[in-house]
């Protein structure tokens, strides 16, 4: 019963600080906001609506969609957006890879920390169900953690997947993952640094911090 309210304590370890906490997922939101403004948004792997919130409250115009596997954890999504008296919010449990959504019925596809879950397989398989729910144009975003080009900060990384039981961390490194995003029809794909919080990447050569990616693409039109 309390495994969502479990999980959610436990992934603040990955923005330490809490003004870090708090700034990280409201900032995703803005970027994808910043670039679109959606009717409709899947939230992939939503967990316990770490991004799903800031989204359907900056958007409220929008139907946001949040998807995940784990029960208890979309139990305490939904109970949050309750709380929060939002209407415009559904929790479904769903994989990432076969969404049963429709085809083309979505404006945003998004994911926060969930392509370093998978083996390089079921990345694919997640690539290709969000291009196929996209509408024409549509973007997908997801932020999740690529090493970095230093050789420290990059071994700190492995040293992390290793010690914490990731080892998907590595698999999706290693991958080609902006051949594969456009191995699945993408075009316009964008691999880049995410500050959690602002002057993060200034503190990046001197002080440990996970390696924020934005990864982006659009499907055409």
């Amino acid at each position: 019963k309390i495994a969502g309210a479990a999980y959610e304590m436990g992934a603040r370890s990955t923005t330490p600080l809490l003004t870090m906490h708090k700034d990280l997922h409201p900032r995703l939101a803005d970027a994808i906001l910043a670039r679109t403004a959606p009717k409709r948004v899947l939230d992939m792997g939503c967990g316990f609506g770490k991004t799903t919130k800031p989204l359907y409250e900056a958007a409220r115009d929008a139907e946001i969609l949040g998807v995940d596997l784990s029960a208890p954890c979309l139990k305490f999504a939904a109970q949050d957006a309750a709380k929060a008296q939002a209407r415009n919010v559904r929790f479904l449990q769903r994989d990432a890879a076969r969404t049963g959504l429709a085809d083309a019925s979505v404006d945003v596809v998004t994911s926060t920390m969930l392509l370093h879950e998978m083996p390089p397989a079921h990345v694919r398989a997640t690539l290709a169900e969000a291009h196929r729910v996209l509408a024409p144009g549509g973007i997908m975003v997801h932020l999740d953690f690529l090493p970095p080009d230093d050789e420290f900060l990059a071994w700190l990384h492995f040293g992390h997947s290793k010690r914490n039981n990731e080892p998907y961390m590595a698999t999706l490194a290693a991958m080609d993952l902006g051949g594969a995003i456009e191995a699945a029809g993408f075009r316009d794909v964008e691999i880049s640094d995410f500050e959690e919080a602002p002057g993060a990447l200034a503190l990046a050569g001197r002080k440990w911090r996970f390696p924020w990616t934005l990864i982006a693409a659009r499907k055409a039109a």
